[in-house]
């Protein structure tokens, strides 16, 4: 579990290549059996049902293998967000408590080892959902002292690449309600003002003070309702993070 993320992937890579190998002869062998099982008719049955019944001595490290991979993944995007937007004792609490993970026998899959296993992966768990429990902590305490919609959407985009945590995402649906809310007010504000002529306004009206081409001033007020919805639409991203276009499709 010390291995750099890749070459472990490609280690475990390697060990998927060899599953779907053993699954091909599995196949093969149960085919066999059926064939055999056919043409006894009865005869020593009992025996060929134990041999194809028989669980596999490399099944444990197949399930377990199967789980590392998972299980590295997920720490591995955990460590690399909290790297990257959050302070530093965040960081330090969860290499803590994948290292006292790695120090268990991962591939130890005897009856004393899985018990081994089985602890150092539940203390794990513990120990990042109390990072989870902090770190939501810490943005509920922000988003309560900001004083405005913007402040809020600054807290947001710090803390939004972390939303797909269960823990931090199940803290944050009253305040994302209330800011979305508020952006659909926005939009359709703005909406209301892009429907209304151009000669009407108050750009309009500032453009013939300034004498400004009555072309020119319509094209400038149209870009600016354009940055204006690109805003709003930057702002839903912060409240419901990255990927909320492909949520909503």
């Amino acid at each position: 579990l010390y291995m750099h993320i890749q070459p472990f992937r490609a280690l475990v890579g390697e060990g998927s290549t060899s599953d779907a190998l053993w699954a091909e002869w599995e196949k093969h062998f149960d085919d066999l059996y059926s064939r055999i099982e056919k043409r006894e008719r009865g005869a020593d049955r009992s025996r060929v049902k134990t041999s194809r019944s028989k669980e596999l001595a490399h099944e444990a490290l197949r399930e377990r293998l199967a789980e590392l991979r998972v299980l590295r993944d997920e720490h591995e995007k955990l460590r690399s967000v909290i790297e990257r937007v959050l302070r530093s004792d965040e960081l330090d609490a969860v290499n803590v408590a994948f290292a006292a993970l790695a120090d268990a026998e991962a591939l130890d899959t005897s009856e004393r080892g899985a018990k081994v296993w089985r602890s150092a992966r539940l203390a794990y768990d513990q120990r990042i959902e109390r990072v989870e429990e902090k770190i939501k902590n810490n943005m509920v305490r922000e988003l309560t002292a900001c004083t405005s919609s913007d402040q809020m959407f600054e807290v947001f985009g710090r803390y939004n690449k972390l939303f797909y945590r269960r823990t931090i995402k199940g803290a944050i649906h009253s305040y994302q309600r209330q800011l979305i809310e508020s952006v659909k007010k926005d939009i359709m504000h703005l909406q209301e003002k892009f429907r209304s002529t151009y000669s009407r306004t108050e750009a309009c009206h500032m453009a013939h003070v300034r004498d400004f081409p009555q072309v020119s001033g319509a094209m400038m007020w149209a870009k600016q309702i354009d940055r204006r919805l690109e805003t709003y639409q930057k702002n839903i991203q912060k409240v419901l993070g990255d990927d909320w276009e492909k949520q909503n499709h």
